[in-house]
């Protein structure tokens, strides 16, 4: 089975990208923790990842752990990247394939991860979570109480 992916060469600008990159994972069930206009941790089963913008002006996938002088805040796992499937961000998540020794620190869920982010006073900040399915009724707009 092939994997969903994205191609942000799509998209006229890196905002669209970006935006567009959020969206595709919202729609897969990813939470995103926004903190940037440049970049975005995503989370899925309480694992996390990085998507930014690469110093080329394409897009780049990174794990995210906590910060150590062992293991810096995570690791690199896709650079210069426009196609992206969801296989690739699922490889992201607590990816330690640079990591040598014993492994680095996580984090246990996404209070863990807002609680020790750097950037969790700023007025960017913000976590985005995925879409709830509705059930017919809401979709009807009129509860028959099946809820």
């Amino acid at each position: 089975m092939i994997s969903p992916s994205i191609d942000l060469i799509d998209y006229e600008t890196q905002e669209e990208g970006i935006e567009a990159a959020k969206q595709f994972l919202l729609g897969h069930g990813f939470t995103i923790i926004q903190y940037s206009d440049r970049y975005f941790d995503f989370m899925l089963d309480n694992r996390f990842g990085h998507f930014s913008v690469d110093h080329y002006g394409a897009f780049s996938l990174s794990s995210v752990y906590k910060p150590s002088r062992a293991h810096g805040t995570g690791c690199q796992v896709d650079d210069h990247i426009w196609d992206v499937s969801l296989d690739a961000f699922k490889g992201a998540l607590n990816s330690t394939v640079h990591c040598n020794g014993s492994g680095p620190a996580f984090y246990r869920d996404l209070d863990d991860r807002v609680a020790n982010h750097w950037a969790k006073n700023k007025p960017s900040f913000q976590v985005i979570y995925p879409p709830t399915p509705q059930s017919n009724s809401d979709r009807l707009g009129f509860d028959n109480g099946s809820q």
